[in-house]
């Protein structure tokens, strides 16, 4: 171990941020044994001068290294080079305390869940479970009882499976490798919904729509999701009104009753499209309700296009292009995102495409 602060030689180039270029360079000389573990670091202060920058810039760049586990900054002491375990072998899952409720919107968190369970004992990981029963704004501070797992070693990496407006500020501060299916994460795991969309519409215009709806359980605040749809749409040539996206769901309005009334009300206008999306299932279960319970005649006067996933069951009497997504796959890439996270690589976002399951045929019952 070295004693006396190492000279980190580092001549930046100004042709990016200061603080990206930093980070890399230093990650570079650990991950290739330039800088072992053990080695100390100058201070702030001292490596600025070096490297000719400013000392927030150094800070910033050493605390992206921290929370990546490749740097131990310990008060008062000093930063170091720290020692890395090879393996991946203790991992901490925090969870909404909802998630055994009986609500359809919980399914896919839940199957998620129990997927990551059961991937953990096949691959010998030691999982360590928080449920987070605080609801809100009361979730902005950490969870007490994880950070001191977090300060105890007892894990090195952690899956949220809840972050949101909250509690992405302390989780995405945590000094060790986060994943979950937030894009409020620093590091997460999405579907492409660019994927989802291109799909779906372009089974709907060759089976001869020339008009498309949207009914959305995706919040209205979530801009990007409703932007592509119609982005793609257009791209299609596909006509779309504004009163054909149906996308005010107010939290916690149920997806299904929402998906259900956002059809009757659709199918009340004088003009309707002549295709429709539904997203995500949970929703279109209650728009396939709606279309059973007013009798509209499906090929015949409207063609209906909805997400599924793969592993929940989807009762769909009629006939349906269906476009799905994996929480197998998805949680494969949680994993593999943690590992690479943990080894020093770089990998803040993963996204996973959606498939085309079945394409306008005739029903087929429980999916």
């Amino acid at each position: 171990m070295h004693s006396e602060p190492l000279k980190v030689d580092i001549a930046l180039s100004k042709k990016r941020s200061t603080v990206d270029e930093l980070a890399d360079r230093v990650r570079e000389k650990i991950l290739s044994g330039e800088m072992p573990p053990g080695t100390r670091l100058p201070t702030t202060q001292q490596l600025a001068e070096q490297w000719g920058t400013y000392v927030p810039a150094v800070h910033a760049a050493l605390s992206t290294l921290a929370k990546e586990g490749l740097l131990d900054r310990r008060h008062r002491k000093g930063t170091f080079v720290k020692e890395r375990e090879s393996r991946l072998s203790r991992v901490g899952v925090l969870a909404p305390s909802q998630l055994w409720q009986d609500a359809s919107e919980l399914y896919f968190t839940r199957e998620i869940f129990l997927r990551l369970e059961s991937r953990f004992l096949q691959e010998n990981i030691r999982a360590s479970v928080w449920f987070e029963t605080r609801q809100g704004e009361k979730t902005s501070t950490p969870l007490p009882q994880l950070m001191k797992a977090v300060e105890k070693g007892e894990i090195q990496a952690l899956v949220a499976l809840n972050g949101g407006e909250y509690n992405a500020g302390w989780i995405n501060a945590l000094p060790m490798p986060v994943s979950g299916l937030s894009p409020l994460l620093r590091n997460h795991v999405d579907f492409d919904e660019v994927s989802f969309f291109e799909i779906s519409l372009t089974a709907l215009r060759d089976q001869g729509c020339r008009s498309v709806g949207l009914i959305s359980a995706v919040a209205a605040a979530k801009s990007d999701h409703f932007q592509v749809f119609r982005k793609v749409a257009q791209r299609l040539k596909l006509q779309v009104r504004e009163a054909w996206v149906r996308n005010n769901i107010r939290h916690p309005e149920h997806h299904d009753e929402f998906g259900y009334k956002q059809f009757r009300e659709l199918w009340e206008l004088p003009d309707k499209p002549d295709g429709l999306v539904g997203y995500p299932d949970t929703c279109a279960k209650g728009i396939v309700l709606g279309i059973t319970t007013t009798g509209v005649k499906v090929p015949a006067e409207l063609k209906v296009a909805f997400h599924k996933n793969a592993e929940l069951p989807f009762l769909c009497p009629i006939p349906a292009t269906i476009v799905g997504n994996s929480c197998a796959q998805c949680v494969d890439a949680i994993i593999d995102q943690l590992v690479r996270i943990h080894r020093g690589e770089e990998c803040s976002q993963v996204l996973i495409g959606y498939d085309l399951m079945r394409e306008n045929t005739p029903a087929a019952g429980l999916l």
